[in-house]
């Protein structure tokens, strides 16, 4: 009776072992799948995070009217051509190898427009205008639609717990967004439609509105005495 009752303990013993192993397995399996998809939530969402279309100055000219600069784009997608204009007014088309990011050397003339087609693997393509502006004072700049200008500062000078920032909805109406520590609104202002950067700062019940109209510099055309900006 003794050994039977042993035998019968280690029988249950054993399919209780395998039991907990593929459990283990099931577990791990699940496991592993959640943090894959979790990995490739993240990676999208760093991709989306990435700007497209982006440049930087890393000299000018004697005469303050031309800049080398390297043009930046980047897509979750892969690049097979970039077609533009040069300063010489030649078409130029290159072909980065289906690559997600490419970079350009160019030459930018102030006060100039320049056109960019970004054709993709798959057929599709997006097209960026860039009116380039060479900067005349030392600040924060970052490309608004098409248009390189001065970053407000919210940073400076404000609470982050009674700021918040403002903008216009799709009826354009001024409504308020998150607050000023978290991040800003995807329309929070247009340059180039007129619409000004806003927040709003509420202190012992008292509301002020802030707005941030962009800087105009002028440049002297001493020949003709005429001024552009």
């Amino acid at each position: 009776m003794i050994k039977k009752l042993q035998k019968l303990n280690k029988k249950q013993s054993t399919k209780l072992a395998f039991i907990v192993i593929i459990f283990s397995i099931i577990l791990i399996a699940l496991v592993t799948t959640a943090v894959m998809q979790i990995n490739k939530v993240i990676k999208k969402a760093k991709m989306q995070e990435i700007r497209e279309f982006s440049y930087k100055i890393y000299s000018l000219n004697e005469d303050f009217d031309e800049a080398e600069t390297v043009v930046t784009f980047q897509n979750e997608k892969k690049i097979s051509s970039v077609t533009y204009i040069n300063n010489e007014n030649k078409e130029i088309t290159i072909y980065p190898k289906n690559k997600n990011k490419v970079a350009i050397d160019l030459k930018m003339q102030d006060f100039h427009r320049y056109n960019f087609k970004v054709s993709f693997e798959d057929s599709t393509s997006n097209e960026y205008a860039l009116d380039f502006e060479i900067p005349r004072i030392k600040a924060n700049y970052s490309l608004n639609n098409g248009i390189y200008v001065n970053e407000p500062d919210v940073k400076t000078g404000f609470s982050t717990d009674k700021t918040r920032y403002i903008y216009l909805d799709k009826n354009k109406n001024l409504v308020p967004g998150n607050w000023i520590n978290g991040e800003k609104p995807e329309n929070w202002y247009n340059y180039k439609e007129q619409e000004w950067a806003n927040i709003y700062v509420e202190n012992d019940g008292i509301g002020s509105y802030y707005v941030w109209i962009p800087r105009y510099c002028y440049k002297i055309d001493n020949e003709n005495s005429v001024s552009r900006k």
